[in-house]
């Protein structure tokens, strides 16, 4: 879920491994699935957003193991570990 207080431009989400990023290394999860993945969203506003993505059998990454970053063009950028699985 996003929020903002201001129109933020540009909205976009890329799901990312937790322990790549600790590295330093911000390299995309694919293929996913979004139900919304570049958007605008309006002051005080809240938007939820679906990722589906299919793991590998013997991946050795679970759910908990990804992020999602959320980034736009007058937006600071974000990391929410928040991943659910359904």
């Amino acid at each position: 879920m996003a929020n903002a207080e201001f129109l933020a431009f540009g909205v976009s989400i890329t799901l990312l491994r937790t322990e790549e990023h600790a590295q330093g290394v911000d390299r995309r999860v694919l293929p996913v699935y979004y139900s919304d993945n570049l958007f605008h969203l309006w002051p005080r506003s809240t938007k939820h957003i679906s990722l589906e993505h299919i793991m590998e059998i013997g991946s050795p990454s679970a759910p908990e193991d990804l992020i999602v970053l959320v980034e736009g063009w007058n937006v600071h950028s974000m990391y929410v570990k928040s991943v659910k699985r359904c």
